[in-house]
C-alpha cells in the first residue's frame, strides 16, 4: 500500500505523526506510493548481511544496513530503507518473515522503496 511520509511537516517520525493525525481536526498529509522490485539472492552458506528493523506487530522487515553478506554480493539493487513485505511468497508478520529468510535459499523478497 501507499506510505504517510509527512503530517503537517513532521518527517520520519511515526509516532510524532500519529499524534498529529489525533490531535488536530486538519492536517496536511504527504502520501508517497512506493516502488515495488523483487530481488533474487542465493546464500551459498553465507550470512544474509542485512542490519533489519522491525516492530512485533509489523508486517514488513526495514533495511538499516548491508554488511558483508550474500545480499552485498550478490543483489546489489538492495539499498538502506527497503523494505521487505515479502520472503518466497510468505507475508505476514515481522517474525514470519524471518523465519521464511532462514529456512529458504535461494531467497526471493519482494521490496518497496520510498522515493526520495
Amino acid at each position: 500500500g501507499d506510505f504517510i511520509v509527512s503530517v503537517n511537516g513532521t518527517v520520519r517520525d511515526p509516532t510524532a505523526m500519529a499524534n498529529l493525525l489525533k490531535a488536530r481536526p486538519t492536517v496536511e498529509v504527504l502520501i508517497q506510493r512506493p516502488l515495488k522490485f523483487r530481488v533474487q539472492v542465493e546464500k551459498h552458506g553465507e550470512s544474509i548481511g542485512l542490519d533489519l528493523k522491525f516492530g512485533l506487530a509489523g508486517n514488513s522487515l526495514l533495511v538499516e544496513g548491508i554488511r558483508e553478506g550474500a545480499v552485498r554480493s550478490r543483489a546489489r539493487q538492495m539499498s538502506v530503507g527497503d523494505r521487505i513485505v515479502s520472503v518466497c511468497g510468505v507475508t505476514g508478520s515481522s517474525s514470519q518473515l524471518l523465519k521464511a529468510m532462514q529456512e529458504h535459499d535461494p531467497l526471493q523478497l519482494d521490496c518497496v522503496r520510498l522515493w526520495g
